[in-house]
């Protein structure tokens, strides 16, 4: 969708500038949401270490600010950009943070929850650990069929 880097740069380079100018003592929710969001697109550019970069400081705001449910986020969002750099370990510990918290918050068929255990099923499996992921994946699949059907494409 977004292949060309000329289009990518007129929309992240208003948005980081914006991100950028502000002092460092500022920390709220918009600028978390922001940094959130600027790291999920470099990721989706695979531009790592920006997503890294800016997803992090998602992190310190939000886990200043003590919203479990926006720290879940962002470390399942920063687990992901781990998980397409190969870093399967800091993807597992970000992921299994996640979902705990997300336990904590929510019901286990819930489909947050099951998103979590999917995603950490298969880092999982990229670490050679095939019984932790087959049982996550089984979570997951049984969360799935009983909020979205069985005949859900998904």
């Amino acid at each position: 969708a977004y292949t060309n880097f000329a289009t990518k740069f007129q929309y992240l380079n208003p948005a980081e500038t914006v991100l950028n100018s502000l002092p460092e003592e500022v920390e709220n929710n918009q600028i978390a949401y922001l940094s959130n969001n600027l790291g999920t697109i470099y990721d989706e550019f695979a531009e790592y270490k920006k997503a890294v970069e800016y997803l992090e400081k998602a992190l310190h705001i939000r886990q200043n600010q003590k919203d479990e449910n926006e720290i879940a986020t962002t470390q399942s969002n920063l687990a992901i950009v781990y998980k397409n750099l190969r870093e399967y370990n800091k993807a597992a510990d970000l992921l299994e943070k996640a979902l705990s918290s997300d336990l904590q918050n929510f019901e286990e068929s819930h489909p947050r929850v099951a998103t979590r255990q999917s995603n950490l099923a298969s880092v999982y499996r990229n670490l050679g650990e095939y019984e932790k992921a087959t049982d996550l994946f089984e979570k997951a699949l049984k969360s799935y069929s009983q909020n979205l059907g069985e005949s859900h494409p998904n």
